[in-house]
């Protein structure tokens, strides 16, 4: 599975019934130079069919990354364009650019890195209110309906704070965050938090909040420590924590998922 489409190919047909395997190769047999992809969307709840050109799909390296009815994408491609655009932060960081005479090359350093924090936080934020919202639809909603903007709704708040989202993911889906990472991982995706709140609430600077709740040695009204290699070392652990939930998505929530999937595709070749 990727970007909740599923390439319909031997692997997939050996998981279904001996007669619907055999409906849906009849059907993708009269277009042999296109592979077809069946996707049930966890946001708009719709289910399709897509064929692409292999030739495509080999030679430029074309997959689908979204759905093609309300053009949600996925939790996972979501955090990776994000952790791109901190990865360009990062580097334009480093470049020694300067905007003006007036601004120096440490000041537009310092936005840079900001940003970097920011769109990490922000990124974040978005993927884990994404898992969770599809993760209660999934498990807890009839394959018919779609309750996200609801589990949306409900949960805004909570995700720029980890301990309330550790506590959301536990009491709702049995989903115990801290647990699923290491003390290290856990922490610095605190730390993160925490910075963003200062960032965009403080102009960066460090409050008692900061000072009480982040467990860094800083001073009050002095600006929150950022580093290039600390940005760095955000973008691995993000990696980490991305492969771990996706881990454990597939393993909790995908075959829900799949079993929609396989009923609405039983529908449409029977």
């Amino acid at each position: 599975m990727d970007s909740f489409w599923i390439k319909i190919d031997d692997h997939y047909l050996n998981t279904v019934s001996p007669y619907m395997k055999m409906k849906v190769e009849k059907k993708i047999q009269s277009e042999p130079d296109r592979t077809h992809f069946v996707r049930m969307c966890p946001y708009c709840n719709n289910f399709y069919m897509l064929s692409m050109i292999t030739e495509s799909l080999i030679t430029m390296g074309v997959n689908p990354k979204y759905c093609g009815i309300c053009y949600e994408s996925d939790p996972f491609y979501k955090i990776h364009y994000s952790l791109e655009k901190v990865r360009i932060l990062h580097k334009l960081s480093v470049t020694n650019l300067s905007i003006n005479e007036n601004t120096t090359v440490e000041k537009v350093q310092r936005v840079l890195l900001e940003q970097c924090v920011v769109n990490l936080a922000t990124g974040f934020e978005v993927f884990f209110r994404d898992i969770f919202a599809i993760g209660m639809n999934l498990k807890f909603v009839k394959n018919e309906h779609s309750l996200i903007s609801k589990f949306y709704k409900e949960s805004k708040n909570e995700f720029l704070n980890i301990g309330k989202m550790d506590r959301i993911f536990k009491e709702e889906l049995n989903v115990d965050l801290k647990s699923l990472f290491n003390e290290e991982i856990y922490s610095e995706l605190k730390i993160i938090m925490h910075k963003r709140h200062a960032i965009v609430h403080n102009n960066g600077l460090v409050d008692k909040k900061f000072l009480t709740q982040s467990g860094i040695e800083c001073n009050l009204g002095k600006m929150i420590p950022i580093s290039s290699e600390e940005i760095e070392k955000y973008l691995a652990t993000a990696e980490a924590i991305v492969k771990i939930v996706k881990q454990m998505f597939d393993q909790l929530f995908f075959p829900y998922l799949k079993e929609r999937i396989d009923t609405e595709l039983y529908l449409l070749v029977r």
